[in-house]
């Protein structure tokens, strides 16, 4: 019953109250300040900035078991599925990130980045050689000597995308 009782104290503690002249802006403040303010000097949204289109120079922030890595989007190699998770190789290893596969797609640059297969996007640019295995299928080789096989309806949208 002590132990209740000193949890029930804890939990009563009040905020204490802050004086109006610790700096706090009031609206009107804040509505000059952006008036003065030129308009490319406004950024985006967070919530916009996410939804933008990562180029190939941009940079991006992966972690994941307690590594970090900043690297530009260009340096991606493969994108695979894992679960509801996304493995990311780069030349400096691997990293699984949560996000899936489709997320991870939508922020990149389709002009750059292709989805392969269900489970794989790869960089086009990486592409080490390229194999014509049939009349319909296509093989991709990249620089860790992984080979992707084109899914049929991929290879439609390959070949459409990239012929003269």
């Amino acid at each position: 019953m002590k132990f209740h009782d000193s949890r029930r104290r804890a939990l009563n503690i009040r905020a204490p109250e802050i004086p109006p002249e610790t700096g706090a802006l009031e609206r009107s403040q804040t509505t000059r300040i952006l008036d003065q303010l030129e308009p490319d000097e406004l950024t985006e949204p967070i919530a916009e900035q996410q939804d933008r289109i990562l180029r190939p120079d941009d940079f991006v922030f992966l972690s994941g078991k307690g590594k970090c890595w900043l690297i530009r989007t260009a340096d991606i190699w493969l994108l695979e599925a894992c679960g509801g998770r996304t493995r990311i190789v780069m030349p400096g290893g691997t990293v699984v990130v949560r996000r899936t596969l489709l997320e991870c797609e939508r922020r990149l640059d389709n002009t750059t980045f292709f989805r392969a297969t269900r489970d794989c996007v790869i960089n086009l640019t990486h592409v080490k050689q390229t194999r014509l295995l049939d009349c319909s299928r296509v093989l991709f080789v990249l620089p860790n000597d992984k080979q992707i096989v084109v899914s049929g309806e991929q290879n439609a949208v390959f070949r459409k995308m990239r012929a003269l």
